[in-house]
């Protein structure tokens, strides 16, 4: 099982179940077929939680953007890819954050 140690937080998939439920089936291989962006597949995804769901994913959202805060782009995108498995490969720090920071902006 693939760890890693960020200070005191381990980013581990068992940590964020939801955040890994939306990578895994929304930001898949061939993700861009079916979503013009990556936060369209967020939202889609979220528009098929219930809303306990969205909130378990927010808090776990919120927990990840803080452990990827000051994480540099190659890293963020090796945890999305090998350790949270996603396709999905950010192009800048900021596509990174509006990710998981926006997911609180939903009710």
């Amino acid at each position: 099982m693939a760890k890693v140690r960020r200070s005191r937080q381990v980013i581990a998939p068992e940590a964020f179940p939801h955040v890994v439920a939306f990578l895994r089936g929304y930001l898949h291989e061939d993700w861009a077929l079916d979503h013009a962006s990556a936060a369209e597949a967020r939202d889609a995804f979220l528009d098929e939680c219930t809303p306990e769901e969205r909130r378990a994913f927010r808090r776990e959202s919120a927990r990840l953007a803080r452990a990827l805060s000051g994480v540099s782009l190659p890293e963020s995108r090796r945890l999305i890819t090998e350790v949270l498995g996603s396709a999905w490969r950010p192009a800048t720090r900021l596509e990174v954050d509006d990710l998981f920071a926006a997911a609180d902006d939903r009710p």
